[in-house]
This record gives C-alpha cells, sequence and structure tokens, in this order.
C-alpha cells in the first residue's frame, strides 16, 4: 500500500501552549516562543530551497480590510507603485460573502529584482498566501489581525505587523444576549509576540484626530516600515496617479509616515476625558 505524500503539520502541538480567545476559534492557539521560533525557521527552510536567490523570492504582503475601508484603493496604490518602478507584481483578492461585502483579503507578490534585469525570465507567482511566507501583513481592525494569526500568516522570523487596535464588532458578538466581545487584549498580547516588527495601535483614533481616511495612514505606515523597495515619493506619486481625493491622502500618508517613524505623533492631545461612542457597523461578518 503506498505511503501518503501528504505533509504533516509543523504546528507544535503541546500542553506549554497559551490559548487566547480571539478572531473566530476561541480556541486559537499561540505556541510559547521557543517552540514557536523552531516552528518557524523550519518552515523558512522548507520555503528557501539553497538553489533560489533572495533577490527572486517574492516580498509577500496581506491586507485584511472590511467593507468600505478602502482596502481595495490601498492595494491598488502598493500596486501602482510596484508597476511604476518596474519590479513585477501580481495582485488578488478575496472578496467577503457576507452581507454587505464582510471582510475582503488583499494579497500582493512583488519580486525585489527589477523586470530589465530578469533577463526576459516571467516570475510565476502564487494567487493565494500561505502560512510561513507573509513578510507584511496589515489589518484595518484587530479582529483581522487575529484572524491573520489564526491563519499562521504571522510569523516572528519574518513578519511585519501593522494593526489598528480600535473596534468593530462582528455579528457574532452583538448577537449575544450578554457579553459577547472578544478580548481584544489577548489579540494584542499575540501579535507582539508573534510579529518579527508590530506597529500595533489605535490607527483609526489617528485618523478621526487628524480628519483623513484609514488607508491612506496606513500606506504610510507601509512606507515607514521599510519592508517594500519603494522610497517615500513613490508612494506619493501613485497617489497622485489614482486621482481619487489626492491632497487628503497625501495628508494621510504623511500621518501615517510620521507615526511609525515619531512615535511620539501618535499620542492623542490632552483633553477633557470623554466617554467615546463604540464602534458599530453592519460590514462586519
Amino acid at each position: 500500500m503506498p505511503r501518503c505524500s501528504a505533509r504533516r503539520s509543523t504546528r507544535p502541538r503541546s500542553s506549554t501552549t497559551r490559548r487566547y480567545s480571539i478572531a473566530c476559534c476561541p480556541a486559537f492557539v499561540v505556541p510559547s516562543s521557543a517552540r514557536y521560533k523552531v516552528a518557524a525557521v523550519n518552515l523558512q527552510h522548507r520555503r528557501r530551497p539553497s538553489n533560489v536567490n533572495d533577490d527572486l523570492r517574492p516580498i509577500c504582503l496581506i491586507i485584511g480590510a472590511l467593507g468600505g475601508e478602502g482596502g481595495g484603493v490601498l492595494a491598488d496604490w502598493i500596486t501602482e507603485a510596484a508597476t511604476a518602478e518596474g519590479y513585477p507584481v501580481q495582485r488578488t483578492s478575496v472578496p467577503g460573502v457576507a452581507q454587505r461585502t464582510g471582510a475582503t483579503t488583499y494579497y500582493i507578490e512583488i519580486v525585489p529584482t527589477k523586470r530589465q534585469e530578469l533577463n526576459g525570465r516571467d516570475p510565476v507567482l502564487a494567487l493565494f498566501p500561505n502560512p510561513g511566507t507573509l513578510d507584511l501583513v496589515v489589518a484595518t481592525e484587530i479582529l483581522e489581525a487575529g484572524r491573520a494569526m489564526e491563519r499562521g500568516f504571522v510569523t516572528p522570523d519574518r513578519t511585519t505587523l501593522i494593526a489598528s487596535t480600535h473596534r468593530i464588532f462582528a455579528i457574532a458578538e452583538k448577537s449575544v444576549p450578554a457579553a459577547g466581545r472578544y478580548d481584544s487584549d489577548r489579540i494584542v498580547e499575540a501579535a507582539k509576540e508573534l510579529a518579527r516588527q508590530p506597529i500595533v495601535f489605535d490607527i483609526a483614533a489617528l485618523t478621526r484626530r487628524h480628519g483623513v481616511s484609514l488607508n491612506a495612514a496606513l500606506l504610510g505606515m507601509i512606507a515607514a516600515s521599510g519592508v517594500l523597495p519603494f522610497e517615500d515619493d513613490v508612494y506619493r506619486d501613485a497617489v497622485r496617479r489614482a486621482e481619487k481625493a489626492v491632497e487628503a491622502n497625501l495628508k494621510g500618508f504623511d500621518i501615517g509616515l510620521n507615526a511609525v517613524r515619531e512615535p511620539r505623533a501618535r499620542r492623542p492631545r490632552k483633553r477633557n476625558a470623554t466617554r467615546q461612542p463604540l464602534h458599530r457597523s453592519s460590514h462586519r461578518r
């Protein structure tokens, strides 16, 4: 009888793991740091053969956004920036199937070698992300970051995580008669442990304070993270070519850029303490 050729999971299973109740799986498991790093290194060796040049390995990033947050526009800006600089790029998306769009995932791969240096070779890029291969994960809300971690997209050897800590309640949370909200603090704790470079704070509050859109600020944070091989002006030119609220989006880009490079810019101005209303939206699944 032939042996099964299916690969065994490299995710460690141990009683030493810590559980975080997040995303759509209340029993989400985050392994201890030492064991998880061993698993991440094993994945790294399996996905990067010795005969593959690092300059040809694509930079992989995923954007998790809700309906109406401009995730598609953000993906367009990044794709346009890569194309303008001559880098091979491919973008795919998986739209949400819930009523009124739901959560949508945008996946982009960029080869960090310009097309003119490939000597006529045309790279073959993937259509969907694989666990352990993401260089950058962007989440417009903390529960989307939790979903990405749950699926193994955030690893301590590789991934920069940019996520906003504000909440837009899921239908499952709002339909519970009692307190049914997921614990955001556990997601933030997991993000700081699993990400190589966690950039996690209330980005929505920052954008409200300055009157700019969330996706424009996220573009600035992506630029400041240094994951993509673009200068700041390349992102700005992509925003200008899109011809969508150019001045406002450029302002948002600069605000996001400074929030990462100058963390003090994230701090809100001192004002009288007022109770902020809870975020509610029907766009969440």
